[in-house]
């Protein structure tokens, strides 16, 4: 028996909270129904107050969808008084800490190691499974240019910008110049794995390659423990017999258009 599961969301348009909205043994509540009371202080404490109309999380699995504060009451409040958002972040992670579990750790921006710059990832990645690629870049600290001698047909790109790779430049305002990322773009057929828990799917934007795809289940095993994170997709690229691994994103922005979304976000919720 499934437990009963809680998906708590900052974005209106929130691909999970909207596929869920539904499902029978699901609420969908929005951040600002959480935190309609919590009180913000000058001093930068948030006592956070927790509502009556909210289910009961100590029994329930919560899929925090809380990636950024931009669009919320809460978010308005703590620029009101110049505080910094980790202050709302720190005082969501009091309340999620009572769930029985949880879709993403607790941690800044909302969530903690799924949401690791590319280069961290890759790293942790390949550490942990040596015969899957990872791209070929190079770092520059602060105003110091790398050495990109290296590195073929490459691209700058943003350390968090996780499923771009088109060519075009998708860095801000301020990353060209300062702690400059380079990447080579990575070469043969884009592979999306959509996961929850144990169970995911496979798509393929522009076809299904010929060659063995049994490195997923392992592959995503290591993201479930690497990132800390129940629910992602990831994004490879299949080139004859290797496999390059690109990123690891638990927005789950794809999965909206997954034939069996509904199915995969339900058959990952944990027994009770």
């Amino acid at each position: 028996m499934k437990i009963p599961t809680i998906v708590i969301h900052s974005d209106p348009e929130d691909v999970v909270a909207a596929v869920l909205g539904d499902v029978r043994g699901v609420s969908v509540i929005h951040l600002d129904e959480l935190t309609r009371n919590w009180r913000v202080q000058e001093a930068g404490i948030i006592e956070p107050v927790l509502e009556k109309s909210i289910p009961s999380m100590c029994s329930s699995y919560i899929i925090n969808r809380v990636f950024d504060l931009s669009c919320t009451e809460i978010g308005k409040r703590l620029r009101t008084f110049r505080l910094h958002e980790h202050w709302a972040y720190t005082a969501l992670g009091s309340v999620l800490s009572r769930a029985h579990a949880l879709a993403h750790g607790i941690g800044p921006r909302g969530v903690s190691r799924s949401l690791l710059p590319l280069n961290v990832q890759w790293k942790l990645i390949s550490e942990r499974i040596p015969e899957i690629r990872t791209p070929q870049f190079a770092f520059g600290f602060g105003h110091r240019m790398p050495d990109m001698s290296h590195l073929d047909k490459f691209v700058q790109k943003s350390v968090w910008s996780y499923f771009r790779w088109n060519g075009d430049s998708d860095v801000v305002e301020g990353e060209q110049q300062w702690h400059p990322f380079f990447v080579e773009q990575p070469q043969g057929t884009p592979i999306i794995c959509s996961y929850h828990g144990e169970a995911f799917t496979l798509s393929f934007p522009k076809g299904r390659p010929k060659a063995d795809l049994g490195v997923f289940p392992a592959l995503v095993y290591a993201c479930r423990e690497l990132f800390d994170n129940r629910m992602a997709e990831i994004l490879v690229y299949q080139e004859d017999e290797s496999l390059t691994f690109c990123a690891c994103s638990p927005y789950m922005a794809g999965v909206g258009e997954l034939r069996e979304r509904e199915q995969l976000l339900l058959r990952g919720v944990p027994s009770s």
